[in-house]
């Protein structure tokens, strides 16, 4: 036997020993179509290796041609083993990305689950503080002003004018706390509150509450500009709360404007439409611009003018939860001009 015999047969015998360890091995591992190419081609090569022992023994009158055959044919399995291990490789990677999809979606709505709790829980205990604020700390904000006001009544000429004014000045913080009370009560309700969308008339709307403005304070000379026609879509009770901050402020901060002027109008740019509230008052520099619809924050002095510092907060909530948004622009002793969008 010569070597190159014993190398064929040494060739042969690791083919077969190799086609038998691919049909052993789990699909799921190698992949249904390499493991069905691999065996293929083992098993082909183990014949062409058993041919070649053959031809080397003298009896391949014919072997040579099926050998030829076999090389022949390794070319289109070759070619069936590529696109078969991309395939694998594809489906592979789509079981992956679905298999981690499904990860992120069980922790996401896991997550939506327990902010979902946590929201509900919140609710719970802003509900409760509301109660509290509207029950518990209004009755002795009402006892206290009450006695006050009876000390001022049954002492009257008794009290020298310091006692007196610190009677009133007790009066003043009870009745300040209960509006503050009031304005956090109505600012709780606009995130509370569920949205009831409507056709509005926000013309119609303005001057409902100009008229309101005017039966309160019917010395002010304030002269109004409001454009007819001015329609959206919203809860129209919070509609008319936005309008009664925004139109309530210009009438306020013109107090002190020898010809107050107050416009509410819209423009309509890239088929969105923008309202807008513009006064001649007192303005504010817009160094402060971002303390505008904070809470508590005001930009003017109280013994300036009167407020809590809520109502553009208030404002503020409200167009966020129509899905718009609301910004200002002013200068000081220039009037101010807010704008708002809603969608």
């Amino acid at each position: 036997m010569t070597s190159t015999i014993v190398f064929d047969v040494i060739s042969a015998i690791g083919f077969a020993i190799a086609t038998g360890a691919i049909l052993r091995t789990d699909p799921n591992v190698l992949g249904r179509l390499p493991k069905l190419f691999l065996t293929i081609c083992m098993s082909l090569y183990t014949l062409v290796g058993l041919s070649n022992i053959i031809e080397h023994a003298g009896i391949t009158p014919y072997l040579d041609r099926y050998e030829d055959y076999l090389e022949i044919i390794f070319i289109p399995f070759f070619l069936f083993f590529v696109f078969s291990v991309q395939n694998e490789e594809e489906s592979r990677r789509r079981i992956q990305a679905e298999q981690e999809t499904r990860a992120i979606n069980e922790n996401l709505e896991l997550l939506i689950a327990e902010r979902t709790a946590a929201l509900e829980a919140s609710n719970r205990e802003l509900e409760s503080f509301c109660y509290s604020v509207s029950h518990d700390l209004r009755a002795p904000l009402r006892h206290i002003d009450g006695y006050s006001r009876i000390l001022l009544e049954d002492l009257q000429g008794r009290l020298n004018e310091e006692d007196r004014l610190y009677l009133e000045r007790l009066r003043h913080s009870t009745l300040k706390m209960e509006s503050l009370i009031n304005d956090l009560l109505e600012l709780s309700r606009v995130t509370r509150s569920d949205l009831d969308r409507q056709k509005v008339d926000l013309s119609l709307m303005a001057r409902e509450i100009v008229a309101e403005l005017g039966k309160a304070s019917p010395a002010r000379a304030v002269e109004w500009h409001i454009d007819g026609g001015m329609w959206a879509q919203g809860d129209p009770l919070l509609l008319r709360v936005a309008l009664v901050n925004l139109l309530g402020n210009a009438w306020k901060y013109t107090n002190r404007t020898a010809h107050a002027i107050v416009e509410f109008s819209s423009v309509r740019e890239n088929n969105h439409q923008t309202f807008f509230v513009r006064d001649n008052g007192a303005g504010f520099s817009m160094d402060y611009a971002d303390k505008l619809f904070i809470p508590f924050q005001r930009l003017h002095r109280e013994d300036e003018f009167e407020g809590t510092g809520v109502g553009l907060a208030t404002v503020k909530r409200i167009i966020a939860r129509h899905g718009g948004r609301i910004w200002a622009e002013s200068a000081v002793d220039h009037g101010a001009t807010f704008y708002f969008t809603l969608r």
